[in-house]
């Protein structure tokens, strides 16, 4: 599952091919006694040290980096309200306030494909893909045509194209979840190989997308009840944030403990 801020975000970063990304996220740490919000967090993924950049008495839903502008857009309402009034986090002076207008994301120039919603390309911009019904589709820049498909029968629901590596070797795509259900929704994803066009599952949870500079996709897991205290009483929420690695195959945790960690963006220096 992707949210409409975040998502704009990760398909510009794609299509520039920009590295040495931080990346933002929503994340809530819970105590046993008085209430706890969703702050904004930030994972530097050079040295994997993590930060805390909001400590206020609101929710922070859906972050969005505006490099330029230096700001951080969320959402303050619940979790799932993302229709009503976006704020904004001043990173230079700490301060939140409700944003004047919602921050302008654009995506890089490409070549329209047709027939197709959504196109990811690769950071050179000569090949493209997309998804039509259950297959995906690939596109050769230079040539203006269709140069391929592959059909995706991992699931029987359709694939989204979400982006192309940086190395250009790997399509990541989603589609809806096996386990998906309405207390934990969560997407399934697969790599497809650019060479041998085979699928790979990546992984299950929600907003995946490549970790600018790296070839890794970073999301968010499924989330789970956990039980609060010794005495097991009271569970809470709590979800991770997973990289999995393609060329070893290894998935890898880069947050823990009974915290709720979500909506992933990245966000350049």
């Amino acid at each position: 599952m992707a949210y409409p801020l975040a998502r704009l975000c990760v398909v510009a970063l794609l299509a520039a091919g920009l590295a040495n990304a931080q990346i933002v996220f929503s994340r809530r740490t819970y105590t046993e006694r008085g209430r706890s919000w969703h702050q904004l967090w930030m994972w530097n993924q050079e040295d994997g040290k993590m930060k805390p950049l909001t400590y206020s008495a609101r929710n922070h839903f859906g972050p969005s980096c505006d490099v330029r502008r230096g700001l951080v857009y969320f959402h303050p309402g619940d979790e799932g309200d993302y229709d009503r009034q976006i704020w904004a986090f001043n990173r230079a002076t700490g301060e939140e306030h409700p944003a004047v207008a919602k921050p302008a994301a654009t995506e890089a120039e490409k070549v329209p494909i047709v027939g197709c919603e959504n196109s990811a390309w690769t950071a050179d911009h000569k090949h493209g893909a997309c998804a039509v019904g259950q297959n995906v589709l690939f596109y050769d820049a230079a040539q203006g045509a269709i140069s391929g498909r592959v059909r995706f029968d991992q699931r029987p629901t359709p694939p989204d194209v979400l982006g192309w590596s940086p190395n250009g070797e790997w399509l990541l795509v989603s589609t809806m979840g096996a386990n998906d259900n309405s207390t934990s929704r969560q997407s399934d994803f697969f790599l497809l190989g650019a060479t041998d066009r085979q699928w790979k599952f990546a992984g299950s949870g929600n907003n995946g997308f490549w970790i600018p500079g790296r070839n890794e996709v970073l999301y968010s897991s499924p989330r789970e009840l956990t039980p609060l205290g010794k005495g097991k009483r009271h569970a809470v929420w709590t979800a991770q944030l997973e990289i999995f690695d393609p060329a070893t195959g290894k998935h890898t945790s880069v947050t823990k403990g009974k915290s709720y960690n979500i909506q992933p963006a990245p966000c350049v220096k």
